[in-house]
């Protein structure tokens, strides 16, 4: 009985995740750094990824992020998109080269499945931007032994990791909203930051995880003492996007996560970007298959 409540509680969890990551598909455009990858993370990806790979090669990119997969260009090996949003793979259609379009086959798959799709010991790289923070808990060490058992001996796994920022947990809410606000690029509706300070501010300290959801009352406190009109505009759009885009999230202590990966994988570099706030809790793990 417990087993059966487990599982559904495990596929309603899958839809839940499904139809936010698709409700988000449709502002795709307007998701910023450090969501999506900056212009020195994408130096340091491509410094690995061509020193990795060459043209016999199977490559496997774990979602749909255009920049990592235009790197590919010049590859003529085979490539492999895996996600489970068909709609978020359309929407970035648009943003990838026709080259690599072409050459390029999505797989429509919850990461964790992979293995039953692709053969084991099969692939040479793995990149992924972000992906562990989308892995719910239980799920973690599955996550870590399904990649390993793609990659070849001495394959790579290539991931930007949001590490705990602990500074973040005794700030006040009304202080984190007046940062981002201060960050935040002209002309934009959200900050980009928000997400990461309120999920460091209530990360669960057993799990190492939240939920977008449980940041309202956060938000209805900094409301309740904010006097300016674009704090008010932005608090209040901030609680309607986090309901619409409620999802379980991780962030990691450095030392758990890399002991998260260490059965499987030796951690050969961890490089970090410097051209954002708070790059070094982004860094960009280069880990290779023991």
């Amino acid at each position: 009985m417990r087993f059966l409540k487990e599982f559904f509680s495990r596929i309603a969890a899958d839809i839940h995740a499904l139809s936010a990551w698709e409700w988000g598909a449709s502002s795709y455009g307007n998701i910023m750094v450090p969501s999506r990858p900056s212009e020195g993370d994408l130096k340091n990806y491509e410094r690995v990824i061509d020193a990795a790979i060459d043209n016999s090669n199977r490559v496997v990119v774990l979602g749909t992020t255009p920049q990592i997969r235009n790197m590919l260009a010049g590859f003529n090996g085979e490539i492999m998109i895996a996600d489970f949003s068909q709609k978020m793979y359309r929407v970035t259609e648009s943003r990838v080269t026709s080259a690599v379009l072409a050459k390029e086959n999505f797989i429509r798959a919850n990461w964790l499945h992979l293995s039953s799709i692709v053969p084991r010991g099969s692939v040479d790289l793995v990149v992924g931007d972000l992906v562990f923070n989308n892995i719910h808990p239980e799920a973690r060490d599955k996550f870590v032994n399904m990649i390993g058992s793609l990659l070849k001996p001495g394959g790579i796994f290539l991931t930007r990791v949001k590490l705990h920022n602990s500074r973040w947990h005794s700030a006040d809410p009304i202080d984190i909203v007046k940062l981002c606000l201060r960050s935040m690029p002209a002309g934009s509706l959200y900050s980009p930051f928000m997400i990461y300070r309120l999920g460091d501010k209530i990360l669960d300290g057993n799990n190492f995880s939240f939920r977008s959801r449980d940041f309202e009352p956060l938000l209805r406190a900094a409301l309740a003492v904010a006097v300016d009109s674009t704090e008010h505009a932005h608090i209040l759009r901030s609680i309607w996007n986090y309901k619409n885009i409620d999802m379980t999230r991780s962030f990691y202590p450095k030392s758990f996560f890399e002991s998260l990966v260490e059965k499987q994988f030796k951690l050969e570099n961890a490089l970090i970007a410097n051209d954002y706030e708070e790059s070094e809790f982004f860094p960009i793990y280069q880990l290779q298959k023991k």
